[in-house]
């Protein structure tokens, strides 16, 4: 099992849902040891965490979207 890895998730957002993905509380970000941003003129959102396996980085991402949404 690999771990201690970088794992990025990319998908398509709505303009009208990027703002409320954008401003996550710190607390959550600082639970799920990740962070999230817009990439630019593509509508699209990156959100990336580490020092995790495969399992437990799509968990922090639903979490994150949990949270968020």
């Amino acid at each position: 099992m690999e771990t201690n890895k970088l794992h990025r998730f990319r998908f398509h957002v709505p303009a009208e849902k990027q703002e409320t993905l954008l401003n996550p509380s710190a607390e959550l970000m600082q639970l799920i040891e990740s962070s999230v941003k817009i990439l630019p003129d593509v509508n699209m959102i990156q959100f990336t965490t580490s020092n995790c396996g495969k399992t437990t980085a799509q968990q922090r991402l639903i979490k994150y979207l949990i949270y968020t949404l």
